[in-house]
């Protein structure tokens, strides 16, 4: 995979495709790249379809090793995630629970029974809006 991105880039500057991946992930751990990541440039942008078929993509590339970056720098656009937190606090789970529940459909249905109040569709909406005005 170096060698590809080695070649395919120039200097200091490697580049890999999705479809490089293919077949070539076991072992590895993939990270969402927070607000450059192909999910979270679609979500800033509207395009919530495009964000879910990405996610979706980068699971099944590396299944039970995918996830989502979530950095708070005190920079004012990390407003969203100063959201999440306070749902994460209103809902007495952490933040990365409330994840799950909003990225894994088996999670969703887990944290739903144990919060019956709780839609993670809402939220989910709620969020792609969040992120677009931060």
């Amino acid at each position: 995979l170096v060698s590809t991105a080695q070649l395919r880039g120039r200097k200091r500057d490697a580049r890999l495709r999705l479809e490089d991946l293919d077949g070539k992930t076991a072992g590895l751990i993939a990270l969402s790249g927070w607000r450059n990541g192909l999910t979270e440039r679609a979500l800033l942008a509207g395009d919530e379809s495009a964000a879910v078929a990405a996610g979706a993509q980068l699971r099944d590339l590396f299944p039970g090793s995918f996830f989502f970056e979530l950095q708070h720098h005190a920079r004012p656009e990390d407003g969203a995630l100063a959201l999440l937190d306070v749902a994460a606090c209103r809902l007495h789970t952490s933040r990365e629970e409330l994840v799950l529940a909003l990225t894994d459909p088996s999670e969703a249905a887990r944290f739903a029974v144990q919060h019956p109040e709780f839609d993670p569709t809402t939220l989910a909406k709620l969020l792609v809006g969040l992120l677009a005005k931060s």
